[in-house]
């Protein structure tokens, strides 16, 4: 599977926008003759992630990845982002359906271009022409799904970032609603109707998420607040699906009231924190951060601040975290990870994957 001879030239297969002038011309059309008759991919040990295409032998990242309208980007917000479309993604191409590939469809000229204001040098600029009104539409990250054994794209995926605040002044503005809403139809539909314009993807199931960033000092990070797909053809979007989609850190501060405290995951989390720390003083640190969609937790991930560095104390540690996960996170049906670690390096992790009860742990050594 290895030999040069199997491998499939995706970079040749895909298509590349080098500008925003006509899309037509620019994108390099696939040439059957160009597939070799296997795909190289990843492979996998979990059939809920997907298999991931190598082009040459050689894993393919996105040119676009982390570029944004304003040149700077949260963190927090980049792995809600990321993670989110993904997750949502899954829904629409399945894991055993469709070979995944970072995005090469759009690339960073093209995307800097979009992101731009909108004037007579940039035309295809899809923020608002007025340099005093803010840059709302952030970010856009794409996912590519092949079916048929790699050698045909089966669908595409984007995440478009927007934000609510404006920071170019002195004083933190937020905008409107409606200002909000104006320009994500703006740019949902101008980028698909740009897409429907070359042929290869004319008919392909092109998923787009709305994610909103939060503020910049938000630790919690941003959220997808809609989703479509657009089918058939369809170079417009009129009805978006809202995504009920929150993330929460842990513990909830004394007095507030969220999501976490609503559904009681707050006081399971303070009972693991306190029964942790009695039996294992030296853990000087406990925190975690909680995922909902629908108000069902997806994901909790809990960092431990460890104390403790022999083998004996690590093995005792890791030991406790695993009959707590399974005692206190017994009803949660999401994935629970616990990551452990000193303050130069990672020691141990303890989890249990969504909808089972077995608890793996392993040590770095």
């Amino acid at each position: 599977m290895r030999k040069r001879n199997s491998l499939l030239m995706i970079a040749a297969s895909l298509f590349l926008i080098s500008g925003c002038g006509n899309l037509e011309k620019e994108v390099k059309p696939i040439r059957d003759t160009q597939a070799a008759n296997q795909t190289v991919t990843t492979g996998r040990v979990d059939h809920g992630v997907y298999q991931g295409i190598l082009t040459e032998g050689t894993y393919q990242t996105s040119t676009i990845r982390g570029i944004t309208a304003s040149g700077s980007s949260s963190g927090f917000n980049q792995r809600n982002f990321e993670t989110g479309l993904l997750q949502f993604s899954k829904e629409i191409f399945p894991t055993d359906l469709y070979y995944f590939h970072e995005g090469q469809v759009l690339d960073e000229e093209t995307v800097t271009k979009w992101l731009g204001r909108e004037s007579k040098e940039n035309p295809e600029g899809l923020n608002a022409s007025d340099p005093k009104q803010p840059l709302i539409f952030q970010q856009i990250i794409e996912y590519d799904f092949f079916k048929e054994e790699g050698r045909t794209l089966g669908g595409l995926s984007f995440g478009l970032a927007f934000t609510r605040y404006d920071e170019s002044g002195e004083v933190q503005e937020q905008i409107s609603q409606d200002v909000l809403m104006r320009q994500i139809k703006k740019t949902v539909n101008a980028i698909l109707s740009r897409l429907r314009k070359t042929p290869q993807f004319e008919k392909i199931p092109i998923m787009i998420g709305i994610f909103e960033q939060a503020n910049k000092k938000d630790i919690n990070g941003g959220r997808y607040i809609y989703k479509a797909v657009s089918k058939d053809g369809e170079q417009a979007v009129d009805v978006f699906d809202e995504v009920n989609e929150a993330y929460v850190t842990l513990p909830v501060l004394s007095g507030q009231t969220n999501i976490a405290t609503e559904e009681g995951i707050n006081k399971v989390f303070q009972t693991f924190q306190s029964s942790l720390q009695t039996a294992f003083p030296k853990v000087v640190g406990v925190t975690g951060k909680v995922h909902f969609i629908e108000r069902e937790i997806e994901t909790i991930v809990i960092n431990l601040d460890s104390k403790y560095f022999s083998q004996t104390e690590i093995d005792s540690l890791t030991q406790f975290v695993g009959k707590q996960i399974e005692s206190l996170f017994e009803d949660i049906q999401g994935t629970v990870e616990v990551q452990i670690q000193s303050v130069t390096t990672p020691q141990a992790y303890v989890g249990r994957k969504a909808g089972t009860k077995e608890v793996i742990s392993y040590q770095f050594r």
